[in-house]
C-alpha cells in the first residue's frame, strides 16, 4: 500500500497568474497566500483566471478555484476597476455646504469587500477557511493619523497648526513644500524631530516624469538640507498616475498618499515593488471654507462669518466621521492645511485630536510608522493545516 499523503495546507491560498489586483487586496486584507510562480508550495487551494490561463492537472487533495466567478459584477470587471487610476470630479453635500474635489473614480473599499467577499464563499463553500492578519496591532481596533501639507507659510498660521497639536506630534506627519519653506529657519526648526516628508518643490503636479522628477528630487533636496531626513512624498494636490508612481519608485520613495489613487482605504501599491500608499479621507477643513467663500454675499464681514459656521460644521463633520470609521474598524486618516485654514480656525484641529483619544482602542500614529508596521505585517508567513477536527 502506497503512503498516506499529509493534508494539503488550507492556507496560504496559492495564486496562479491571477490578475494582480486581487494578490494586493488579499495583503490589504491580510489574508496569506503565495505565488506559484514564484514558490512551488503546495497549498489546497489554488486560485487561477480561466481568462489567462488554464489549470494543470490538480495535485492529490487540490481545490482549483476560478477567479473568473468574481466578475459577476453588474457594473463591469471589478479587476479592470481595480487597474483604473483615473480620478473624477466629487461632491459632498455637507449641512448647507457643498464640498467639491477631484478624487479616485473607483472606491477602492467597496471593490475590496465585493470581491473578497465572494472569493471568501468560494473558498468556504470548498471545504476552506478565511483567516486574515488583524490590520492594526494587537490590542487595536482602528488607527489614527492626521497628516498636514505646508504649500504655503504664514508664520501666525503655521505657529497656531504646532501649538494645536502639541503633547499629540506622536499622530501626526509634515510634508513640507520646498519652494515656500527653503528659507524658513525658524520653520525647519520647529518641524525638527516630527515625522517630516516632502510635498515637491514647486506646489505642482506635472504631466511628464522628467519634470516630475526634477520636482520631487529638488523638494527632498530642501528637507535634507534643513537637517532631516524627509520619510515619504505627497504629490500636490493630491494628484496620481501610474507614472507619477514610477518616479516615486525610482527616486525610493517609501510611501505617498494621494486621493487621486485612493481614499477611505487601507494602505496599498499601485504597483510592485512602489511607494506604499496611505489613503486619506479626501474632505479638509479647506473644503469646508471654499464652500463658504463662493456664496452669494461677498461682503469681508459676511464672508468671515460663513467662515465661523463653515469651520463648526467641519468639526461637527470629521467627529462623527472618526466616530463612525472607529466603530466600524476601518483606519481614520485624515489631513489638513495650516494657512489660512487649520491655522486660523485651530480649534477643529483640536476637536479632531480630542476625539481620536476619546477612543480607547486606537492606534494613534504617524506615516512612517505605519509603513513600518505594515511591512512588518506582510513580512508574516502562516500556514495553517488541518488535523482532524483541529486547525
Amino acid at each position: 500500500m502506497g503512503e498516506t499523503q499529509p493534508p494539503l495546507p488550507l492556507l496560504p491560498l496559492v495564486l496562479d497568474d491571477v490578475p494582480a489586483g486581487l494578490g494586493e487586496m488579499l495583503v490589504q486584507e491580510g489574508v496569506p497566500f503565495r505565488s506559484r510562480r514564484r514558490e512551488p508550495l503546495a497549498g489546497r487551494f489554488v486560485l487561477f483566471d480561466s481568462r489567462r490561463t488554464f489549470p494543470e492537472a490538480a495535485s492529490h487533495g487540490q481545490t482549483w478555484i476560478d477567479v473568473d466567478r468574481l466578475r459577476a459584477e453588474p457594473d463591469g470587471d471589478p479587476f479592470a476597476k481595480a487597474a483604473d487610476w483615473r480620478s473624477a470630479r466629487f461632491e459632498w453635500h455637507v449641512d448647507n455646504f457643498t464640498l467639491a474635489e477631484e478624487i479616485a473614480r473607483v472606491d477602492r473599499r467597496a471593490l475590496r469587500r465585493r470581491v473578497l467577499g465572494r472569493l471568501r464563499r468560494l473558498v468556504e463553500e470548498a471545504g476552506g477557511i478565511w483567516l486574515a492578519v488583524s490590520a492594526y496591532p494587537f490590542p487595536y481596533r482602528s488607527a489614527f493619523h492626521f497628516r498636514i501639507d505646508y504649500d504655503e507659510y504664514d508664520p501666525n498660521d503655521f505657529d497656531a497648526t504646532l501649538r494645536a497639536i502639541a503633547g499629540r506630534e506622536r499622530c501626526t506627519s509634515h510634508f513640507v513644500n520646498g519652494a515656500n519653506y527653503e528659507s524658513i529657519d525658524e520653520a525647519w526648526a520647529r518641524l525638527r524631530g516630527l515625522d517630516v516628508g516632502s510635498h515637491g518643490y514647486w506646489h505642482h503636479t506635472y504631466r511628464t516624469a522628467s519634470e516630475n522628477t526634477q520636482n520631487i528630487r529638488r523638494g527632498i533636496e530642501v528637507v535634507r538640507r534643513a537637517g532631516i531626513e524627509p520619510r515619504g512624498f505627497i504629490a500636490p494636490h493630491g494628484r496620481f498616475s501610474l507614472a507619477l508612481n514610477s518616479v516615486m519608485t525610482e527616486l525610493g520613495i517609501s510611501h505617498s498618499g494621494e486621493f487621486g489613487a485612493a481614499y477611505d482605504e487601507l494602505p496599498l501599491r499601485p504597483a510592485p515593488g512602489g511607494p506604499l500608499q496611505i489613503p486619506v479621507h479626501p474632505v479638509c477643513l479647506g473644503l469646508f471654507l471654499d464652500a463658504a467663500e463662493r456664496g452669494a454675499d461677498q461682503a469681508p464681514a459676511a464672508v468671515d462669518a460663513r467662515r465661523r459656521v463653515a469651520a463648526e460644521a467641519a468639526g461637527d463633520y470629521f467627529d462623527r466621521l472618526i466616530r463612525d470609521r472607529y466603530r466600524s474598524g476601518e483606519p481614520i486618516f485624515l489631513y489638513g492645511h495650516p494657512t489660512r485654514r487649520l491655522g486660523r480656525y485651530p480649534d477643529v484641529l483640536r476637536g479632531v485630536l480630542r476625539t481620536a483619544d476619546s477612543l480607547a482602542a486606537v492606534w494613534k500614529t504617524n506615516a512612517s510608522d505605519w509603513v513600518d508596521w505594515w511591512q512588518a505585517r506582510r513580512r508574516l508567513r502562516l500556514k495553517v493545516t488541518r488535523d482532524a477536527e483541529q486547525l
